[in-house]
């Protein structure tokens, strides 16, 4: 499903809504053509229930993939917020490092600030990363563990410090991961497989007014493919329109550029 961010949300959303009303409606005004009305009261009767049944189902999927997304969409989001402030901890840590130390770190950590939002998260609305953001955060992992500390408190601030950049290391794996593990397409093919369903058994109703008939089914085909559109476009929290900004890190780096915002 990842050629979808490839396209504008609003004009993914109208080709689904297109294809799922035009194909639901389509088939209906076939099945009226081709299927003479008898027993309606019995139709109804026995469509009823099935369908109702059908569409619970689909309902419940639907629902649980929803609020399955945005809560790993809000994850997403809470772990780069994580890994901005891990970085700025070792900003501002390495002000009690020695001159040379300070500097190479301060430096490191603008870097490594610039090449994500420049690089990574460009690259992540297409799925991929960035390798120089990647190089930058082992420069900084690599200044701290040469550090040589002549004091106990030295070696307590080195400790403290590796562990704020193996938080954000972690983060930023998280945050990858987290872009590259989507929906199985399995569970796309059941979905379109139960609202085909859903909405076939719509067909066995017998309404009188066919203009009628025609708006119900095209209403339920709107509804499924809306909640499909929305399901997919939460799916990879970094890709496509619906990408999580990297404002806190924006935010940090103008800090970063400018003490006086501290």
């Amino acid at each position: 499903m990842v050629w979808i961010y490839a396209l504008p949300t609003w004009l993914f959303f109208l080709i689904v809504l297109a294809v799922f009303v035009g194909l639901s409606t389509g088939g209906l005004l076939a099945y009226r053509r081709l299927v003479p009305p008898r027993d309606e009261v019995s139709h109804n009767d026995v469509a009823g229930p099935i369908v109702g049944t059908i569409g619970t189902i689909l309902a419940v999927i639907l629902s649980f993939l929803l609020i399955g997304n945005w809560q790993e969409y809000d994850s997403a989001g809470s772990v780069m917020a994580a890994e901005a402030s891990s970085i700025a901890d070792v900003y501002h840590a390495a002000e009690y490092f020695p001159a040379a130390t300070r500097d190479a770190l301060r430096s490191q950590c603008r870097v490594y600030v610039d090449e994500l939002i420049a690089d990574e998260w460009p690259a992540m609305r297409q799925g991929g990363r960035s390798n120089a953001a990647g190089q930058a955060s082992l420069a900084i992992l690599k200044t701290i563990a040469q550090y040589q500390p002549q004091t106990q408190a030295q070696q307590s601030l080195q400790q403290s410090v590796l562990g704020y950049v193996n938080q954000f290391q972690d983060n930023r794996r998280a945050r990858l991961f987290a872009n590259e593990q989507g929906i199985p397409i399995v569970f796309w093919a059941g979905n379109l497989f139960l609202a085909a369903v859903t909405i076939g058994f719509c067909y066995l109703f017998r309404v009188r007014n066919e203009k009628m008939h025609l708006l119900m089914t095209a209403a339920l085909a709107a509804v499924i493919a809306t909640l499909m559109v929305i399901i997919a476009e939460f799916d990879y929290p970094f890709r496509g329109d619906g990408q999580i900004p990297p404002w806190p890190l924006v935010n940090l780096q103008h800090r970063m550029a400018d003490p006086s915002l501290d």
